[in-house]
């Protein structure tokens, strides 16, 4: 029997405790990160069954009368998936206009952060701006594999993560031929994992992220990573790569722009082990335009609180150019594997 990653659900927590006491004691039950059985290939595995939360014997709280509400002002805005630019503002297309992207091809794709942007072969002379239902995608063409630069896939510059037009890359990538998706990010750790680990999680925690291509029931759709490729990505990272590469482990997504709070950090603990603000976005939509995806996250920071030291955006930016190479290299020994790899069925 495993054991149960969360506390118990009667323990007070004390006031005077540290965030990083109580991040540890929120993962006190979770098994460690490289316990668990060895797969054939003897690369380290997290063990991946979890309990039910328990019920409690609290009552819940006396919900009151409630609010009064006021009159609806203005029209009620239609039904349709929500796109943000690049300031973050919604837009509402038309969605009778923007069909479901497709699989159409057999080629690989990458799709990389911003450390990554000048270290992967994609050079000027490959970029191309591909036409899209959701507007025009940026991405670079090496013949070999399609790249796409996460945060500058449109012609109109950085965007923030939570300003990011999943949609669009996501289209543009079915537009281009590729059937399956080798994702690079960086995250932050939310269970003591040190800075320069390197994760392939299995599973991603993010409420309340929900972006979908469908307007009808075909949007009720199981989300997760592609097993047989995540397979296929890990066994070709044992044998080529100098980084071990940590097989298992949840991903959670916020928002951002910002960084988490250690109280959110606190939170995300019970049921994650890493925290970004990008991946799940990319894992739900990938999977409806059936494209396999695969992400190989790079710890380059404790998240805000967890080793009782707040976060430090200069010491992030230091962590993430200290990664950076062996991550490149990694990278550049692992992609031509992948490239003569199908995408297994």
């Amino acid at each position: 029997m495993l054991a149960d990653r969360r506390p118990p659900t009667d323990e007070p927590i004390a006031g005077q405790r540290s965030d990083g006491e109580q991040i540890r004691e929120a993962g006190e039950h979770a098994t460690a990160p490289f316990e668990g059985a060895a797969t054939s290939a003897g690369r380290p595995r997290l063990n991946h069954s979890r309990d039910r939360r328990g019920s409690t014997d609290r009552p819940p709280p006396d919900p009151g009368p409630g609010p009064v509400l006021g009159p609806v002002l203005g029209p009620r805005v239609p039904s349709a998936r929500r796109r943000r630019n690049r300031r973050g503002q919604v837009r509402f297309p038309a969605m009778a206009e923007a069909p479901v992207p497709t699989v159409s091809g057999s080629r690989l794709a990458l799709i990389i952060g911003s450390a990554l942007a000048d270290g992967t072969g994609a050079l000027p002379e490959h970029e191309a701006q591909v036409d899209t239902d959701f507007g025009p995608a940026r991405v670079f063409d090496t013949g070999d594999a399609v790249i796409v630069h996460r945060h500058h896939a449109t012609p109109d510059g950085y965007a923030l993560p939570h300003a990011l037009d999943h949609h669009r890359t996501v289209a543009a990538l079915c537009a281009v031929g590729c059937d399956r998706v080798l994702a690079l990010a960086s995250v932050g750790s939310l269970r003591g994992w040190p800075v320069g680990t390197v994760v392939c999680p299995y599973d991603f925690y993010a409420p309340g992220v929900a972006p979908t291509f469908h307007t009808d029931s075909e949007g009720h759709a199981v989300p997760g990573f592609d097993e047989p490729w995540r397979d296929a990505v890990l066994a070709a990272w044992d044998e080529l790569a100098a980084s071990d590469l940590l097989d298992g482990g949840v991903y959670a997504q916020t928002p951002g722009p910002r960084f988490e709070t250690p109280a959110e950090v606190r939170a995300l603990a019970r049921d994650a082990d890493i925290v970004g603000m990008t991946i799940a976005s990319e894992t739900i939509l990938a999977r409806e335009a059936g494209l396999a995806y695969s992400v190989v996250c790079m710890v380059d920071n404790a998240a805000n609180g967890a080793d009782d030291v707040a976060l430090s955006v200069d010491e992030l930016l230091r962590n993430v150019a200290a990664n950076r190479v062996q991550l490149l290299a990694d990278v550049n020994a692992v992609v031509p594997r992948l490239v003569t790899t199908p995408r297994p069925t």
